[in-house]
């Protein structure tokens, strides 16, 4: 006769969020069996004085930690290992999720970045845009510029990033002087986020104010450029910085690659 106070497997599996499946293999390696198996039916029964350790097992599940291990720790029936356990994998959580959120704010800065690209490209004429501040890393370029080393400095960016505790905004680009009508690179950067864990030791500033833009690919550039000079001119402006900013429109067409005159007026 089965006792009151029991509950079936599935009773479990649905007040506790935890399959049958996964209820059945903690039986089968002895991480949690049965209060009561009837033993002509075979069902599955289980107590309510059960429902800590499945709390316990579901939250190390939670965590990343395996049955085996979870096993393991409950057979010393010791309270104090198990607390002292809990608290590791309290603090390897934390950890994992401290990346998780580094992860989610790298998305998000792709992202946008993917999206700005696109809405500038849209856009055939000369433009304004009202930038902020934005933290950099630098690197001074040699004359002629060589797209291999570009490739590699921006490889020893992303190392710097890492040993920094940087986080990529993905906005690379040069800064640049004006050369008979064309722009010469000059020094290389890409711009990064810093939080109260950064090294901040490297990083210097573009900083915020009104820009002069106009974007162009391999095939208009001259054209492209002419209109963006010629405004600077009849506009009588004098330029205080001139950048290039590599846009990330499409990141399948390697061939049409897209880059971006800002010049900050």
């Amino acid at each position: 006769m089965i006792k009151k106070d029991l509950l079936s497997i599935g009773e479990v599996s649905k007040l506790k969020g935890i399959t049958i499946k996964a209820l059945r293999f903690y039986e089968k390696i002895g991480l949690l069996k049965p209060e009561h198996i009837d033993p002509t039916t075979k069902y599955r029964y289980y107590s309510a004085n059960q429902f800590l350790y499945l709390d316990i097992i579901k939250a190390l599940r939670s965590m990343g930690v395996s049955p085996q291990d979870i096993r393991v720790m409950l057979e010393k029936q010791d309270t104090s290992v198990l607390l002292e356990f809990l608290e590791l994998q309290k603090e390897n959580a934390l950890c994992k999720m401290l990346e998780i959120e580094k992860t989610i704010a790298m998305v998000n800065s792709f992202g946008n970045s993917v999206r700005q690209s696109q809405s500038s490209t849209r856009n055939k004429e000369v433009y304004y845009k009202d930038l902020p501040c934005r933290l950099i890393i630098t690197k001074e370029l040699g004359n002629p510029v060589d797209e291999a080393v570009i490739n590699k400095e921006y490889a020893l960016f992303c190392q710097l990033l890492a040993d920094h505790r940087l986080l990529n905004a993905f906005e690379n680009g040069f800064f640049c002087v004006p050369v008979d009508g064309l722009y010469l690179p000059t020094k290389l950067f890409s711009v990064v986020e810093a939080d109260e864990h950064s090294n901040t030791s490297r990083l210097s500033e573009i900083q915020a104010g009104r820009f002069l833009c106009v974007n162009f690919n391999k095939y208009n550039e001259k054209q492209q450029l002419l209109k963006l000079n010629q405004h600077i001119i009849q506009n009588n402006i004098k330029p205080e910085l001139y950048l290039q900013i590599i846009l990330k429109a499409d990141l399948f067409d390697t061939e049409l690659r897209y880059t971006e005159m800002q010049v900050l007026i």
